[in-house]
């Protein structure tokens, strides 16, 4: 136990006002009073407290004290801030009450001025019991306040702490040379292990490990051949997973033997106390294959595999070679710093050990700096590398000169916060390939799960924008929450951001919580695609198997939808925490908008709710509504889309199509009649051009011809200037071919006239000049 001296008593000064803040906090509150037993406990705590102070000393078992006040601080502050807000709300509740009795007059009935007494009695003591509530809280917030400061004191004075210097140390060690000997052959034989494990034990180690090697091997040959027939696409997600599939192949047989051996060697030693330093190493083993794979996996995998990450495959490689140098660092800092072998060797052989390490730490980061320097991103940007060299040279003398606890500190803050940024940056990408894929159904498990949420091919998935950002939410959370921890965050900043997280924070009179507004994206989220998936399942497959007509299933599943995305909006609305009765001052904010310039979009907005009951027209449709004809293909609650016969969309509102003439060639059936207009010459067989015309129209297969009231028929129309004039009539089984059915007809027609000798005559005018300069006079010619 390190103790660290005070010079002075300002933190002696401070830790007395916070406990008795404390003891103020634990029995101001009448709802949060402790009974007398759990105050004398609090008493006594405090007096031993009171006699560390007293040597004028703090000690690590200090900083765990303030962990547990601030812990306490945290339920006051629950408490609290529960307490104040369930007292206003009483408080509004007595003030209606009191206002339902109305004004207080000499002539009231006795029963009502006692129940007045009665409710202004409760008032005082609401408005007594919220004042101790919030004076609760000020006296928290202050107390938080000194903790805070008392633990970065703490922290101060921990982190700088000097012990002995790498030279001193050296020194140390030159004089007594042969303690390092001693000390080495003294821990093989008391806890290295090697001399407990008997000839049957070694043997079931061996054939355990050999087994693991058989099987590993087998598994590694399977996933070889499946990566070899299999057809890798070359997007970032398929990249990595060549990448994961090689790497994972060539590192299997390691792990699971590793593995093997260190559960075999936790059997034989789970109840030895302490445990072997050879079983710690072995324990060790498969997490460092683990990692190693991992190194491998992200910058040199496996051939055929490539590396995922944007870098020359040169410098790819050598980067990975520096990595696994520092992994090698890791693991003999672990097995020299965090086993029994540090409490067999010398201090003084520790410490040495420890800067020797440091200095082939740093020395290695700093080459792996030199290498991202290279990157095309980083080539021309000199400070950042100057920068982290600065900041790696000051953490090795740090190290030399005996701050140890302020380099160990700095390391593992700067390069475990560049570590996590990376791993985060690297699921982001994933995360950001993963939902464009799906968006696109780029691979076949991509358009499986479209097919499962009932997504059409060449659809966007509903809502995924909001899952896109639930991901990147919860990423960047993560992200905040491990460098923050990393950081060693003090406890009263880290309670003041839960503070604001949970119970929220104003902004002028609105209030903001955080964790309400994710929860309610989050709930949006979900329910916004469950429900299109329900609206694809009834129009899909539940009403396609009732007798209902196309328009009633559309106007159902379009009303269905509506309705749950209410129903959404509002249980979202409630979860993030907005009260509904401030609903009525923006209803009455949007009558005067709608009075002034949103009647228009009201118009449309209501005009779809008919359109949607009355089903005048339809989707897919043929209509014509002004100078707009064509086909129906959506209609939303402000406007209709309909696609012309040139495939152009045209956005309608839907207020033309109430308010205006449509015309609808399918509204009740898709049958339809048309009209073909054809002209002879002057001298036709017009009973045989009947006969032709009728021919043509009884071998069309589209044509009805088996209904007394729509059988085909042709009209002598009219004697025309240059032909004599007929017309076709006949009804079709569906409108929609109405063209293709008049230019079958055309053909028809004109083939038959063609082989019966039926002359089409061309238009014709005949000519009479009465004047024309020049020409000799009749009478002159005779």
């Amino acid at each position: 136990m390190h103790k660290f001296p005070v010079g002075n008593t300002l933190i002696t000064h401070k830790l007395s006002r916070a406990l008795l803040l404390l003891c103020l906090l634990a029995g101001g509150n009448g709802l949060l009073a402790q009974t007398d037993k759990e105050l004398g406990e609090f008493v006594t705590q405090l007096d031993r407290i009171e006699r560390q102070l007293a040597s004028k000393t703090l000690t690590s078992d200090d900083n765990e004290k303030l962990l547990q006040w601030q812990s306490m601080l945290t339920g006051l502050h629950s408490d609290a801030t529960k307490c104040a807000a369930d007292t206003e709300i009483e408080l509004k509740k007595l003030a209606d009450s009191i206002a339902s009795l109305g004004e207080k007059s000499r002539n009231e009935p006795k029963e009502v001025a006692r129940k007045r007494v009665s409710l202004n009695q409760e008032k005082q003591n609401l408005d007594n019991r919220l004042s101790r509530c919030k004076l609760l809280l000020l006296r928290g917030e202050e107390t938080a306040k000194l903790l805070g400061e008392l633990q970065k004191q703490l922290l101060a004075q921990q982190m700088f702490a000097r012990g002995p210097g790498f030279f001193t140390l050296l020194q140390e060690s030159g004089r007594q040379p042969a303690i390092w000997w001693n000390t080495t052959q003294g821990f093989i034989a008391q806890h290295s292990g090697i001399t407990r494990i008997a000839p049957y034990k070694l043997f079931i180690l061996v054939f355990a490990a050999g087994m693991m090697a058989l099987a590993s091997f087998m598994f590694r040959s399977n996933i070889l051949n499946w990566a070899e027939y299999k057809v890798w696409s070359k997007n970032y997600a398929a990249r990595v997973l060549r990448a994961f599939t090689y790497a994972s192949a060539a590192y299997a047989p390691s792990f699971f033997i590793t593995g093997m051996v260190a559960l075999v060697m936790y059997g034989f030693a789970y109840n030895v106390s302490p445990i072997p330093f050879v079983n710690v190493v072995l324990y060790a083993m498969p997490i460092y294959v683990f990692l190693l794979a991992c190194i491998r996996f992200v910058f040199a995998p496996p051939v055929p595999a490539t590396t995922f990450l944007a870098l020359d495959s040169t410098l790819s490689l050598s980067i990975y070679r520096r990595l696994r140098v520092l992994l090698n660092l890791f693991l003999l800092a672990y097995l020299l710093f965090s086993t029994i072998l540090t409490q067999s060797l010398p201090e003084t052989a520790i410490l040495l050990a420890r800067g020797v390490i440091g200095l082939f730490l740093i020395l290695n980061l700093i080459w792996v700096v030199l290498l991202l320097g290279q990157l095309p991103r980083y080539k021309n940007r000199y400070w950042p590398r100057y920068l982290l060299f600065i900041l790696l040279l000051s953490i090795l003398v740090a190290e030399w000169l005996g701050y140890r606890n302020l380099a160990l500190f700095t390391l593992r803050a700067v390069f475990g916060s560049l570590a996590v940024i990376s791993l985060f940056v690297f699921l982001s990408r994933l995360f950001q390939d993963f939902f464009s894929g799906l968006d696109r159904g780029q691979s076949q498990w991509h358009r499986t799960l479209r097919y499962a949420i009932g997504v059409k091919h060449e659809e966007h998935v509903p809502g995924l924008i909001w899952f896109r950002l639930i991901a990147s939410l919860l990423l960047w959370i993560g992200m905040a929450y491990l460098v923050l921890n990393i950081w060693s965050l003090s406890d009263a900043v880290a309670q003041q951001i839960k503070i604001a997280l949970l119970d929220g924070f104003k902004l002028g009179s609105l209030e903001i919580i955080p964790v309400r507004i994710f929860l309610a994206i989050v709930v949006f989220a979900m329910l916004y695609t469950f429900s299109n998936w329900l609206r694809t399942r009834l129009e899909r497959t539940w009403l396609i198997r009732t007798r209902l007509d196309r328009g009633t299933r559309e106007a159902i599943v379009a009303i269905t939808g509506y309705t749950l995305i209410s129903i959404a909006i509002l249980i979202v609305l409630g979860i993030a925490g907005v009260q509904f009765t401030s609903l009525a001052i923006i209803a009455g904010a949007l009558s005067v908008g709608i009075g002034f310039g949103l009647q228009n979009i009201v118009n449309n907005f209501v005009s779809g709710l008919i359109l949607l009951f009355e089903r005048p027209i339809k989707t897919g449709d043929w209509i014509v509504v002004g100078g707009t004809e064509g086909y129906v293909r959506k209609i939303r609650m402000r406007s209709t889309q309909i696609q012309t016969f040139d495939r152009a969309d045209v956005i309608v509102p839907n207020s033309e199509l109430i308010a205006s003439q449509v015309t609808n060639w399918m509204l009740q059936d898709a049958r339809g009649r048309i009209h073909v207009p054809v002209g002879v010459a002057y001298d036709s067989d017009v009973d045989k051009v009947q006969v032709l015309m009728m021919q043509a129209a009884n071998n069309h297969p589209d044509i009805i011809k088996h209904d007394p009231e729509t059988l085909p028929t042709v009209l002598f129309r009219r004697f025309g200037n240059s032909a004599l004039e007929f017309e076709l009539r006949a009804h079709i089984v569906n409108i929609d071919k109405r063209l293709q059915v008049i230019s079958d007809l055309n053909f028809a027609i004109i083939r038959l006239f063609r082989e019966n000798g039926i002359e089409i005559p061309y238009p014709q005018q005949d000519l009479h000049i009465r004047n024309w300069p020049g020409r000799p006079d009749p009478d002159e010619r005779g």
